[in-house]
């Protein structure tokens, strides 16, 4: 399937505002280079045509860390859906990495001065089985009913999780 250069001219709405169905409903990057395969490529609103295989290079720049968003046309939400899925696939590996119930974890005391990394004196661990999925507001229960003051945030560290209770910064890591 070949596409036509519709040369918009300049000031004027056109499609590659508009979303593109194939490329609006992919949900993975699989898909989403299924969708650019069969649609040909893209043209751009500056009239440059994108093949399918200049797309997936681009777009896996951009996943790999070395392009920037913006180096992916913005025709047919193309940009967006790129955006929208880098996303999705942050808060997956996030969420895979997160310690669910049953699983043997340590807390760690970190002071929030050191750049986040363990205190070297008067360091405080708790070590248990983490009996309920961590919830913010809620604290973190380990067997034998150790517990943390009420989460108030959490965030991925380099090294597990960094929570913040009420009382305390703890670094969540499974064991």
């Amino acid at each position: 399937m070949s596409l036509e250069n519709p040369s918009p001219s300049r000031g004027q709405e056109s499609e590659h505002s508009e979303s593109i169905p194939g490329i609006e409903k992919a949900k993975g990057f699989d898909e989403l280079f299924e969708a650019l395969r069969a649609l040909g490529g893209l043209w751009g609103s500056d009239g440059t045509r994108y093949s399918s295989e200049d797309l997936e290079d681009s777009i896996r720049h951009v996943r790999e860390g070395q392009s920037r968003l913006k180096s992916i046309t913005r025709t047919g939400g193309l940009r967006e859906k790129v955006a929208a899925l880098l996303i999705e696939k942050k808060e997956s590996d996030e969420a895979s990495l997160m310690p669910k119930v049953g699983d043997l974890v340590v807390l760690t005391k970190i002071s929030q001065f050191a750049d986040q990394q363990p205190m070297a004196s008067g360091e405080e661990k708790i070590e248990g089985v983490l009996t309920q999925e961590i919830i913010l507001g809620k604290p973190i229960l380990l067997g034998a009913g150790r517990h943390t003051s009420s989460v108030q945030a959490m965030r991925k560290g380099e090294k597990g999780f960094v929570v913040e209770t009420e009382n305390s910064t703890y670094l969540l890591e499974r064991k």
